[in-house]
């Protein structure tokens, strides 16, 4: 027997995945928030999230991940289309995959005499202990790391540290470049 409900369903949707922008990493326990409806929903650990019985139209969503602080920004998404094909079926708007950008910090380690790059020197933020470790063109990538005021530095075997105070960004790249000068 069906019901009422059961004739009038609706089985259109919205359905995707949250990644990190950065890496293309699945991202757990993002929130994802159809903003007209109000209605919320969680990632799992396979970054899969999904509405489902909504009313066909054009919907926003906003997505964020809380749940590591400001180590990633949030996005809106305007355009998502929920619909159902000649069948019924729902119909997954691609523009529900979200890419959630991650808060880093990039640059360079050079000599500071020479100017010449620094391969395997170490960057690492004081708080967070956030590591990144310059590659041979002397560049390096923290990613994820902590929005807001903090002490980063730099350092390689027989070069003196360098230390700075940075204010990364939730969700934004900022860039600096470090120059070790020779000694302890």
């Amino acid at each position: 027997m069906t019901t009422a409900f059961e004739l009038t369903r609706s089985r259109a949707a919205i359905g995707g995945t949250v990644t990190d922008s950065s890496s293309g990493a699945r991202l757990a326990g993002a929130t994802v928030e159809v903003l007209s409806l109000g209605g919320q929903a969680s990632t799992g650990p396979d970054g899969f999230y999904g509405f489902i019985d909504l009313p066909p139209g054009t919907y926003s969503l906003r997505v964020s991940l809380a749940s590591l602080g400001s180590r990633y920004g949030s996005v809106t998404v305007d355009g998502v289309v929920v619909g159902t094909d000649a069948q019924g079926h729902p119909v997954l708007d691609g523009k529900a995959n979200i890419a959630l950008p991650p808060t880093r910090l990039i640059g360079t380690v050079k000599r500071a005499d020479t100017q010449a790059p620094i391969a395997g020197a170490e960057v690492r933020t004081r708080t967070g202990g956030d590591v990144a470790r310059s590659n041979n063109l002397g560049a390096y990538v923290l990613t994820g790391v902590e929005a807001g005021a903090q002490s980063v530095r730099a350092s390689a075997p027989g070069l003196a540290t360098a230390s700075v105070t940075i204010t990364p960004v939730a969700g934004q790249d900022l860039s600096f470049d470090f120059a070790l000068s020779a000694g302890q």
